[in-house]
């Protein structure tokens, strides 16, 4: 049985209808609206048209063997498989497994893995019009990263265009390099008990402290981070500072 889509033209000789009946349509090369060729497809049979189609199919390489299989479309779509549907979408798997704990002392059995998902090359998107959540007895976000010196990577990035809130009993924060908090705006830290600073040197500075900074000239590599900072910012007062633009400090420290 040949199929032929009106959109394309394109006609698939080979296209056969393995079952068809009340409740479904099972096929084999439905040339779809794009051109690309599913080598196989399944579809529940809906009695009204729907607003969301309803199928899942596996695409195959195009008919066509001079096709250029390399283009950003055919590299996505051939070999590709696709789940669509306006209901829930929903796996359930891992009841005979045993998940990981960092005390757990059977090696064997430690951190099987329930559901598996591997991107390989491609990027792995997870994307929502609402929420997603990530719901688990432990949450680890591990960035590996790859020796590049041209592009750095190894990077956890968050943004969000209103707040990101981090809520536990105890927060920690560890790095081996630097620790940097910066607001174009405001920073605010309070200990409602006791708010401790600990350091070998402080340089605590505001927009006068331009000569020297609480710790004197012990630190000028520090204090030409924070100058450059400041003077990014408007908000260094050091007439003889590279690039200085009148801020707004009021003592000196």
């Amino acid at each position: 049985m040949a199929d032929k889509e009106s959109s394309g033209g394109i006609v698939n000789k080979e296209y056969h209808v393995i079952s068809a009946t009340s409740d479904g349509i099972v096929d084999l090369g439905q040339v779809n609206k794009d051109g690309i060729v599913s080598g196989f497809k399944v579809r529940p049979h809906q009695r009204v048209p729907a607003p969301v189609p309803h199928y899942f199919q596996m695409d195959r390489p195009p008919l066509d063997p001079q096709e250029d299989i390399t283009t950003p479309r055919m590299r996505q779509r051939v070999g590709g498989s696709i789940f669509r549907g306006g209901g829930t979408f929903r796996i359930e798997h891992g009841d005979n497994v045993k998940g990981g704990t960092p005390n757990d002392q059977d090696k064997e059995r430690k951190g099987e893995m329930g559901v598996y998902i591997d991107s390989k090359n491609g990027d792995l998107i997870l994307k929502s019009k609402r929420r997603i959540r990530i719901l688990a007895e432990d949450i680890d976000l591990v960035a590996t990263g790859k020796d590049d010196k041209k592009a750095p990577t190894g990077n956890i990035t968050m943004t969000a265009t209103e707040k990101i809130r981090l809520a536990a009993p105890e927060i920690f924060t560890d790095s081996t390099v630097i620790t940097k908090i910066f607001s174009s705006g405001k920073v605010e830290v309070i200990g409602k008990m006791v708010a401790n600073i600990y350091g070998q040197a402080l340089e605590l500075t505001d927009g006068r402290a331009c000569k020297r900074g609480s710790t004197g000239d012990i630190n000028k590599q520090l204090r030409s981070e924070w100058q450059e900072q400041m003077i990014k910012e408007g908000v260094l007062e050091c007439d003889d500072a590279p690039g200085y633009t009148k801020g707004l400090g009021s003592s000196y420290i």
